[in-house]
């Protein structure tokens, strides 16, 4: 998911997202922009901080995080799982408080992922 804001106005005053025009949302993925929204373009299915969720046109939408990011995210999340997962890490490193534990956690997790930034960065063509 990326964070964005809904930009306006909308065309037609009856449009589910108008309630969120200036506000961050999380854009979820593409939906159906032709059939939701009669418009034959692109749309987005975004959620609004309650969990509900509305489809908006994509001219609608101001992404203000960048796919890097996302991806930067990602792969953090996936290494603070595999180091989660090895038992000889978490052992090692549970001898520390839970404070610094998940400190440690999250610090690791990101300089593995700003590795394989970096490395993919290197092997582009």
């Amino acid at each position: 998911m990326r964070k964005a804001i809904i930009i306006g106005p909308f065309a037609s005053c009856e449009y589910s997202g108008k309630d969120c025009i200036g506000k961050e949302v999380y854009v979820i993925g593409q939906s159906d922009g032709g059939a939701t929204l009669n418009t034959g373009g692109i749309a987005f299915l975004c959620q609004r901080e309650d969990g509900s969720v509305f489809n908006v046109q994509d001219i609608h939408v101001q992404f203000i995080d960048s796919p890097r990011d996302e991806q930067r995210a990602e792969f953090a999340k996936a290494a603070m799982q595999g180091m989660i997962s090895n038992s000889t890490y978490t052992s090692n490193i549970a001898k520390t408080n839970a404070g610094e534990f998940v400190k440690i956690l999250t610090m690791e997790s990101v300089e593995v992922a700003d590795a394989l930034i970096a490395e993919l960065k290197k092997q582009k063509p």
